[in-house]
This record gives C-alpha cells, sequence and structure tokens, in this order.
C-alpha cells in the first residue's frame, strides 16, 4: 500500500518541475527590454557628437572636448548620478563664452586669464575671477588634440582679490622651449578652459 501511495506524489513533484522548467524557458526566450538612453535637450546646439565607449565617464569626455560637465549633462537631459551606456550618442555643446558681469550701469567685467612661459616657469595672471575659489591646473606638450599625457602642476587659488597671478615652476621635460598647452579646471563647477603656451624666444 505505501509503494501505491508514493506514486502520486512522486507524479504531483515531477508535474510542478516540469512546468517551472517551462516557465523558465519561456522567460529566457521573450525579448529583452532595451534601456533607452535620454534623448539629447530640443534646444541644444550639438558641435559634435560622441559615441560612449567601455570606461567612459562623463569626466573624461568634459576634458577630451573641453567642456564642462554641467553643458554636456544639460545637453542631453541627464541626471544625476550619470550614468551613460556603451554605444550612447551624446551631443557635445559648442564651447560657450563667459558672460561680462555688470557692476554697474555703465561698465562691466570680464573673467579673463593668459599663460606665459618665463624660464622655468608658468605664469597665470587671471582677471576678474571669483573670490576664494580653486583651479586644477594642467598641461601637456602640443596642442588639446595630441596623445600626450597631461601632467597636474598645481592648484591656482584665488582669495581676497579678483586679479590674481601665480608662478608654477615647469616640471624637466618642460623646461626646453617648445609648445604645450595649459588647462585650468573650476573644481567648484568642473568647467574648464584650455589654451596654448607659445614657444619661448
Amino acid at each position: 500500500m505505501s509503494e501505491m501511495n508514493q506514486k502520486p506524489q512522486y507524479s504531483i513533484v515531477a508535474k510542478i518541475f516540469a512546468v517551472l522548467l517551462t516557465l523558465a524557458l519561456l522567460a529566457g526566450a521573450l525579448p529583452q527590454i532595451a534601456i533607452a538612453a535620454p534623448a539629447p535637450s530640443a534646444t541644444a546646439t550639438c558641435a559634435k557628437y560622441h559615441t560612449v565607449a567601455s570606461g567612459d565617464t562623463l569626466s573624461s569626455i568634459s576634458v577630451k572636448y573641453d567642456v564642462s560637465i554641467a553643458e554636456i549633462a544639460a545637453a542631453n537631459n541627464l541626471k544625476e548620478p550619470y550614468t551613460l551606456i556603451v554605444g550612447q550618442s551624446l551631443c557635445i555643446p559648442g564651447s560657450t563664452t563667459t558672460t561680462p558681469t555688470t557692476t554697474s550701469g555703465t561698465s562691466s567685467s570680464k573673467t579673463s586669464w593668459t599663460a606665459t612661459r618665463d624660464g622655468k616657469f608658468l605664469v597665470i595672471e587671471a582677471t576678474n575671477f571669483p573670490k576664494k575659489a580653486n583651479y586644477y591646473v594642467k598641461i601637456k606638450k602640443g596642442h588639446q588634440g595630441t596623445d600626450t599625457p597631461w601632467v597636474k602642476l598645481g592648484i591656482f587659488r584665488t582669495k581676497k582679490n579678483t586679479d590674481v597671478t601665480r608662478y608654477f615652476r615647469l616640471p624637466k621635460n618642460f623646461a626646453e622651449p617648445g609648445l604645450f598647452t595649459v588647462c585650468m579646471k573650476n573644481a567648484k563647477t568642473d568647467a574648464i578652459q584650455c589654451q596654448p603656451v607659445a614657444k619661448s624666444p
């Protein structure tokens, strides 16, 4: 009698297993739902497009195209934490100019900076910069688009004064005459500005 009672139980277990296996196979066969990348902003003016590759971050793309993270995010409707999808096409907005800040009804001032070589030093002179601000300074040989590596030079700080001059000692491999590019990155906004430094006379 016990063997007869066990057979229906084994049959029920086998049927349940078969149903579960069938459901698993069906689930695997269903098409996967693709995660759609955010569409570029309708108001963005794209200077070029970047196809996201493995390992890309918004920060690395920002440095590559000399456009701030905030500008790229706004142009592509990206929200923090700025998740990127491999193969996604990003709108890289055109370069923007700094809007003059009006100080009175008749005069205005504009943020600007220049970089020059003085022997073994790089001299950066800033005009109308924000007070109590920090900028990361980096340089590379040749033009910005070359494949040579960037070298971190230091931090450019402003305190109470908005017109500031700072000296940075150049690395030994930059001591000889030659064109190189210097970039200043705002530590708070991630905005990056770059300019070439001409050869020494």
